[in-house]
Order: C-alpha cells, then structure tokens, then sequence
C-alpha cells in the first residue's frame, strides 16, 4: 500500500451488473484514465450508470468524461441532425401552446 500510495494509484473494485470491474487511477498515466473511461462506457450504454456516475467513480468532472468519449467518438448526444432539428420543432410548437 506504501508504493500505491505514493505512486498515486487509486484502486476502485466496482460490482456493476453482477460483473466485477477494477478501476484503476494514477494521476500521471492519460491512457490509463481513457482506458479506465472506455472500461466504464458499456455501462453508459446499457443505462446502468449515468455519465456522472461515471465521472464520479473515476474522480473526474462529467464535462471531462465528456471530453474523453467525445475524443474517441463517442458523442454525448447521440441524435442526428435531422432528429435534433425534428426535436427542436417540437418543442417549438409546445412552446406556441402556452
């Protein structure tokens, strides 16, 4: 424990679904963070934990999660063009009614 702590490795053992996944955190390896967010992503996926419960477990900001996913191409909002502007007429009309 000596060593992990002053290296500055964290170490999170999570049982997420029945399956156990190890988180690991050191404060100077970025690929270990990508690593530790991509380990984490299926779970965002199937809903089983939120990007902020993500960006909790791995002690980062949501927005930074964010950044990461969006890096490697995973998109926060996943809607295309044509279904974001289809969203946005309806909250248009919506916004009429009142």
């Amino acid at each position: 424990m000596g060593l992990a702590k002053t290296l500055g490795i964290i170490s999170v053992v999570l049982l997420l679904g029945g399956i156990i996944l190890q988180v690991i955190r050191h404060k100077q390896l970025e690929s270990a963070l990508t690593g530790n967010a991509l380990s984490l992503y299926p779970y965002i996926q199937n809903q089983t934990i939120s990007h902020g419960k993500a960006a909790e477990i791995l002690g980062i900001r949501k927005a930074k999660l964010i950044d990461i996913y969006d890096s490697l191409g995973y998109s926060y909002l996943d809607m295309t063009m044509d279904g974001l502007d289809l969203e946005l007429e309806t909250f248009r009309q919506l916004k009429k009614r009142r």
